[in-house]
């Protein structure tokens, strides 16, 4: 699965397809979105985005991947407190759900995002 590069005018939009939708008989619940934060000068943040996407394309289906240039897009990372890159947020039901912070493989994403997935 490719991860969906976003943009400060973007980002909400992105959020609110995580609420569950009632439309019709049958209700179509809505993937949670998970969002790495980054900076393109940071080497560290680089590694986090290239561990992010071996989990996204692992995972293909399970749940909506994201990044965001934080240095760039400021809106959203004053918004949610972004004091450093890489952090990936996690959203559920339009809702912020969860925070990891720091550099992390694949291997050791996987586990933490385990109830997202």
């Amino acid at each position: 699965m490719a991860i969906e590069e976003l943009i400060d005018p973007t980002f909400d939009r992105a959020v609110a397809r995580t609420v569950p939708s009632t439309s019709g008989e049958s209700p179509l619940p809505g993937k949670p979105l998970i969002v790495l934060f980054y900076a393109p000068f940071s080497a560290a943040a680089m590694y986090a985005k290239a561990s992010f996407a071996q989990l996204a394309a692992a995972n293909d289906g399970h749940a909506a991947f994201a990044a965001i240039d934080a240095g760039e897009h400021r809106v959203n990372a004053l918004k949610f407190g972004i004091d450093e890159v890489p952090m990936i947020l996690v959203f559920e039901a339009g809702a912020h759900a969860d925070t990891i912070r720091g550099v992390l493989s694949a291997a050791e994403l996987a586990p933490a995002l385990a109830r997202f997935l």
